[in-house]
């Protein structure tokens, strides 16, 4: 019952649950999601620990893997990415992303070519 309930669950066990399950089929991802959760509350319970919903991997990696499959989707047909506009910055864990809209690319373009 929990592991089926992932489906809907926004967290990082729900994106993974997800993936596995496009890939492999609901009733080998519902087993997988099974023995993964038992593992988590197995490491709880022996090390008398609360649950720690970080994902184990870098987060650096989540980001970009996130990124390429909106990318991904847009690519197909019907779909598209809507347009940034201005310009967003965002550090997290030592990462700077920058964001620019076109015009404002054109611009410092522009001003570099001068």
């Amino acid at each position: 019952m929990a592991a089926q309930s992932l489906h809907r669950s926004k967290s990082d066990p729900g994106d993974w649950f997800r993936r596995l399950k496009s890939k492999l089929g609901t009733k080998a991802a519902v087993t997988a999601a099974a023995h993964k959760l038992a593992r988590i509350l197995w490491d709880m319970v022996k090390h008398l620990r609360p649950y720690d919903p970080s994902p184990p991997g870098k987060p650096e990696r989540v980001r970009l893997r996130k990124e390429h499959d909106l990318h991904r989707h847009a690519e197909q047909p019907g779909s598209a990415l809507p347009p940034v506009g201005g310009e967003v910055s965002s550090e997290s864990q030592g990462v700077h992303l920058t964001i620019k809209s076109p015009s404002k690319e054109r611009a410092d373009r522009e001003a570099s070519e001068s």
